[in-house]
């Protein structure tokens, strides 16, 4: 079956993203100053992880609004899920393969699965307790508004939920990580930045207006 995928999100601004973010930036570094408190001043710090899940946060809220602690838990799966098939990959010129209930596929299987019924869970509850302006909104929107049958807009919701984790989560990460790393090889480049943020925040944290005059 052909899965559409709507682009456009009006429910959710640019404002309201950024709102997102920064709800979830400011748990990041709370997080870490509690660690950074309880271990010393200097510390090492693994920053993937939190970076991943940093990213599930604002991905969760965005998609999935009241909902986002079930959305994380749907991520969760997701994950999981996107690291069973890298794994099958390596065995996916073999034909029949991905048929066969080799240990790989039965847990791939299993995920999809779990996968499913979470999402139609947290939509069944949505139906129940009305409108939110948020991704899973919008999909639900687009669903109803399609020719699909009942099972074919099952598969629609489902399918355009693994769509926006898979297109937003990892390269949002990556992303983050990279700026990191390269923010910490050029130390100069560290200072421009930091003088900017002080120079335009003054103090205050940053906002959607704030973020759109920064040049760096």
């Amino acid at each position: 079956m052909h899965v559409q995928f709507w682009p456009n999100f009006p429910e959710i601004s640019n404002n309201g993203m950024t709102n997102l973010i920064q709800e979830s930036a400011l748990s990041l570094v709370k997080s870490r100053k509690k660690k950074i408190e309880a271990e010393g001043e200097i510390i090492d710090i693994k920053i993937d992880p939190y970076l991943r899940n940093f990213s599930g946060d604002v991905i969760s809220k965005a998609c999935f609004g009241s909902n986002y602690l079930e959305g994380e838990e749907i991520f969760v799966r997701l994950r999981a899920l996107e690291e069973v098939c890298t794994k099958r990959f390596l065995f996916s010129g073999i034909p029949g393969m991905r048929y066969l209930p080799t240990k790989s596929n039965r847990e791939m299987w299993g995920l999809e699965k779990e996968t499913r019924k979470l999402i139609l869970k947290l939509v069944k509850e949505r139906k129940k307790t009305g409108y939110e302006k948020d991704l899973l909104q919008t999909i639900l929107e687009g669903a109803e508004n399609s020719n699909l049958n009942s099972n074919e807009i099952d598969q629609f919701i489902v399918d355009n939920c693994k769509n926006i984790y898979l297109a937003g989560f990892e390269t949002t990460a990556v992303s983050a990580t990279w700026c990191l790393m390269l923010l910490a090889a050029y130390p100069n480049w560290q200072q421009k930045v930091r003088a900017e943020v002080h120079e335009i925040c003054n103090g205050k944290i940053p906002d959607f207006d704030m973020i759109r005059q920064m040049k760096l």
